[in-house]
């Protein structure tokens, strides 16, 4: 019920709110609209471009296929898989607080107060980037914590979180903090290591990949 709740609020707000909070959503939707319609704009240059073309410019696309030419009604679809994504958060906030010993009650208050906070309730209205890679962090932070976190698990969360490094440089902050995740339920010195190193190969290849050398 929170989660229909607040997607329901963001896709009011989304509607309601046609204009733009500041620089980031502006352009984010801009460089969509130039990969998608061929919008005659030029990124600022050190902005990475990974999630207007690999999100923003394919919604654009389909819509554009299903009829949807109006820039107004474009500006809203382009909004639609940040709303989705700021839903999807707040099952992750839940299943996170399971996987660090909440009881159900606890879980869900938890995921309850965060879906309802004004940052991901009002910016999951917009295409400003922090909402992506929040769904990347707690993403990270549930394969790190997973039962059986072997290699493949802790490459795959060094990863998102580069990603999410992608989206939002700022959002390097919180490799530390995954690599002590990580760790910690390791056990021995050795092993501890070994999970925090692969985190980092994790993210460091995804960062080449996303960012670049």
């Amino acid at each position: 019920m929170i989660v229909v709740l607040t997607t329901l609020a963001r896709l009011a707000l989304a509607w309601l709110c046609p204009g733009f909070v500041g620089g980031d959503d502006v352009e984010i939707l801009e460089a969509g609209f130039r990969s998608a319609t061929g919008l005659d704009f030029s990124p600022w240059p050190i902005r990475n471009l990974l999630l207007p073309e690999g999100l923003v410019a394919p919604t654009l696309q389909v819509a554009g296929l299903l009829g949807v030419h109006d820039p107004t009604r474009l500006v809203l679809v382009g909004r639609l898989p940040f709303v989705l994504l700021a839903s999807v958060n707040v099952l992750l906030l839940l299943l996170l607080g399971r996987r660090l010993g909440l009881d159900e009650g606890l879980a869900v208050a938890a995921a309850g107060l965060y879906a309802l906070h004004w940052l991901p309730l009002g910016y999951g209205a917009t295409t400003y980037p922090r909402t992506v890679s929040v769904t990347c962090l707690l993403g990270a932070a549930l394969l790190t914590l997973a039962e059986r976190a072997g290699p493949p698990r802790l490459l795959a969360a060094g990863g998102l979180a580069a990603v999410a490094f992608a989206c939002r440089y700022s959002e390097v902050a919180f490799l530390p903090p995954l690599l002590l995740l990580a760790a910690v339920p390791m056990g021995t010195k050795r092993r501890r290591l070994g999970a925090a190193l692969l985190v980092a190969a994790g993210f460091c290849l995804g960062a080449i990949l996303t960012v670049g050398a």
